[in-house]
Formats: C-alpha cells, structure tokens, sequence
C-alpha cells in the first residue's frame, strides 16, 4: 500500500503574483500530486478576506476528500485563523 501526503502553506488562499484570493490555483496545484493525505497551514474560517469561505471545506470538496479537521490557531475579529 502506498500513501502519498502533502503539507502546503496556502497563505490563507492569498497567492500568485497578483496576492488575489483564488482557491481553485490552490485545488490545481494538489490535483497535480494527487493526494491521499492534505495538511494545510494558514487556512481561513469564516474570515472576510478568504470571502467568509470554510476553507477546509472549500478546498476539501473539490478535492473530493472526505476527511477533514480545522484547528483554530488565531481567533479574528470575524472568523478564525
């Protein structure tokens, strides 16, 4: 049996040249290695800049994972961190 597992810091979905909000480069760029296993660094909940997305869920579903789990590391003002 094989595993392959992958940690990305997502930079809260921030990303690219332009610093624009675009999950779909972030779901892109896992596709490419096809994971079985996802760990991400700085992910957004219910923040207004990440556009209020969960974005464990967000990038979960069109990844089709279906194991997931957020741990707040910073709480905002409007969502956590």
């Amino acid at each position: 049996m094989r595993i392959r597992l992958i940690t990305y810091n997502i930079h809260k979905g921030m990303g690219g040249l332009d610093r624009r909000y675009r999950p779909e480069r972030i779901v892109d760029t896992l596709r490419h290695y096809e994971p079985d296993i996802v760990f991400l660094q700085e992910v957004d909940d219910g923040v207004p800049r990440s556009r209020g997305d969960r974005q464990v869920d967000t990038l979960g579903d069109a990844l089709e994972l279906p194991h997931r789990l957020f741990q707040r590391n910073v709480r905002l003002r409007q969502g956590h961190y």
